[in-house]
């Protein structure tokens, strides 16, 4: 499996989990409308990550629009899946991070913590 093929299996995986964290919290989980959210939210991760790169770099950064992204970020997690979501300002990790579960109701996570799911693809 070449590194394009990993990138779509890790982007499938965690749409499938977004899905499922939808359907689990009652929201709907059509999986085109989940792919379309999970591409925007990705967007919204890469400019907080940019930012927050700013932030640790230079003196003057645009605190307002940080805040706005990260504020539409959660709107966004919240009312189409119906999970926790938080954001955090360190450039090293996902600026986005989401409370996901599997089919099973049993947590999906990628990251370090064992508790969380940051966008990566």
């Amino acid at each position: 499996m070449n590194e394009r093929e990993r990138a779509f299996e890790r982007k499938r995986n965690i749409i499938n989990a977004m899905c499922a964290t939808a359907e689990h919290n009652g929201k709907p989980s059509d999986w085109y409308t989940i792919r379309s959210l999970a591409n925007r939210l990705h967007r919204l991760e890469t400019t907080l990550s940019r930012l927050a790169e700013d932030e640790c770099n230079y003196p003057i950064y645009d605190e307002a629009k940080q805040k706005r992204i990260e504020k539409l970020a959660e709107r966004l997690v919240r009312e189409n899946l119906g999970c926790n979501v938080y954001t955090q300002r360190d450039p090293r990790g996902y600026c986005i991070r989401m409370y996901l579960v599997d089919e099973d109701g049993r947590k999906w996570f990628n990251t370090w913590d064992g508790e969380t799911t940051g966008l990566a693809w």
